[in-house]
């Protein structure tokens, strides 16, 4: 799922929703073949030419965190 926010001016705001099964292969991770979605957020910038200038990425680590190996 993606949505599109509109700004003024050179930004753009992305949210998405990443989702899907965790490949059985990945080192380190205790939730193997379950689905997970994880909330992203993009800012971009462009300039006069409309080149992306600038990209900002950010993600819900609470997710990622809870997928991984418990070490206890």
């Amino acid at each position: 799922m993606i949505e599109l926010i509109p700004t003024d001016g050179n930004t753009v705001v992305i949210q998405a929703e990443m989702s899907g099964p965790i490949p059985a292969e990945v080192p380190g991770v205790a939730k193997k073949c379950q689905d997970v979605h994880i909330a992203h957020c993009y800012i971009l910038r462009f300039d006069s030419t409309s080149k992306i200038t600038r990209l900002d990425g950010y993600w819900d680590n609470t997710v990622l965190n809870n997928i991984k190996a418990s070490g206890v």
